[in-house]
């Protein structure tokens, strides 16, 4: 059985999973920077580099226009906020797929539920209520009845 087809939040949902998914997605645009200048300079033929314990040091450089601090040789400065720019795409893409398929596992979706059945509504209102609200559930049924001219009554 589907965890979603149960209906039961037993728990409601707060903040802490929205802050996770933020949290992720942040830390991931923050580490595509010098994954991204690691791949350019990859893609240049000096091999894949890393700013070992200078990462914040690279952050701050390249968020100022200034690759290659913490490195052993300055990557293209354009090839760097490509590969950056095409890192941080993948990786939105990647955490947003995960997020809806997760969401879906632990039935916080309402896709593919549907209105609710005939039989669980008379449970769930009972017979006298639904005749007592037929206007308001189908108006398109139980509305105002029209006169032969075609005007509402």
């Amino acid at each position: 059985m589907r965890p979603d087809s149960t209906r039961v939040d037993s728990v409601p949902l707060t903040w802490e999973p929205f802050a996770m998914v933020a949290a992720l997605w942040g830390l991931g645009s923050a580490l595509s920077l010098p994954l991204g200048q690691g791949l350019a300079l990859c893609a240049v033929g000096q091999g894949f580099q890393w700013p070992e314990g200078q990462v914040l040091d690279s952050l701050v450089g390249l968020a100022n226009g200034d690759p290659g601090v913490g490195l052993r040789s300055p990557p293209p400065t354009t090839l760097t906020y490509a590969s950056a720019l095409s890192v941080w795409l993948i990786g939105t893409g990647v955490l947003l797929v995960l997020a809806t398929v997760g969401a879906r596992a632990l039935g916080l979706s309402t896709a593919g539920r549907g209105l609710a059945g005939r039989a669980e509504i008379a449970a769930t209102l009972g017979p006298a209520a639904l005749r007592r609200r037929a206007r308001v559930i189908r108006p398109d049924l139980f509305g105002r009845r029209r006169n032969p001219r075609g005007t509402r009554e």
